[in-house]
């Protein structure tokens, strides 16, 4: 697998809207051709525009790889991940993206549930349940989906997304302290250690100090690249039966 990032002069351009508060983002890559027209042709059978697929993915094996990065977020304001994922049916929890802390229970948890739907769980630093949410629909299809999750404590709400739909608009459990300071691409990641590596494939991750809006949810899915000038290119190699620690955002 490999990891994208942009280069001097082709990362994000800071003038472009959905650059506005972007604390850190990662484009994944594994190939290219055959995959990137079936992301397209799956998004166009759902009626939605056909997006401008610049990158592809990489695809996780679901035992041992995973991306790891020291990013720290504050979890006790606004923020927002949002990740692109395919996976065909689980019977396990799996995970795409996970928050955590070396010392504390807290961590957010974003991927499947056994049940077979999309999943966001976010918990404070004593393992209180501040969100764990389930959309109403079966989504491990196969197809790539946008999953968007958004925390909003200044207004005492969060909401989630898949695709451009709006499918949790809600306001949170009370909740006292909590501290990430470091995130997992393709596993869970509680107090420092790995579980529930993701099966599937992802294609890139922002996370935004920032709550976005209906209408950022909605140009991301339209244009996922459109923030970024020129193509990105190769970084690093990550091997099978490694997990890849990360010095900080690649932007």
């Amino acid at each position: 697998m490999r990891l994208l990032k942009p280069q001097p002069g082709i990362g994000p351009d800071p003038a472009h809207p959905l650059s506005q508060g972007l604390a850190s983002c990662w484009l994944l890559n594994e190939g290219a051709g055959v995959t990137t027209r079936d992301a397209v042709v799956g998004r166009m059978a759902a009626g939605a525009s056909s997006p401008a697929w610049g990158t592809d993915r990489c695809d996780f094996n679901g035992i041992d790889q995973a991306f790891v990065s020291d990013l720290v977020l504050d979890g006790e304001k606004d923020f927002s991940v949002v990740v692109t994922v395919r996976c065909d049916p689980l019977s396990s929890e799996r995970i795409a993206i996970g928050f955590g802390h070396p010392t504390y229970d807290s961590r957010l948890s974003f991927g499947c549930f056994s049940a077979g739907q999309y999943r966001v769980l976010l918990r404070e630093d004593d393992n209180s349940n501040v969100v764990n949410a389930f959309p109403n629909s079966d989504v491990d299809d196969g197809v790539p989906h946008q999953l968007v999750f958004v925390f909003n404590p200044s207004v005492n709400r969060f909401a989630g997304y898949i695709d451009s739909v709006c499918v949790l608009d809600s306001i949170p459990d009370g909740f006292s302290s909590i501290h990430f300071s470091r995130m997992a691409i393709g596993a869970q990641n509680y107090r420092d250690a790995l579980s529930s590596f993701w099966p599937g494939s992802i294609y890139y991750v922002y996370v935004y100090r920032r709550a976005l809006t209906r209408a950022d949810v909605a140009q991301l899915y339209r244009e996922p690249y459109g923030m970024f000038r020129g193509a990105p290119v190769a970084a690093l190699a990550l091997t099978a039966g490694n997990v890849q620690y990360l010095a900080g955002a690649c932007t």
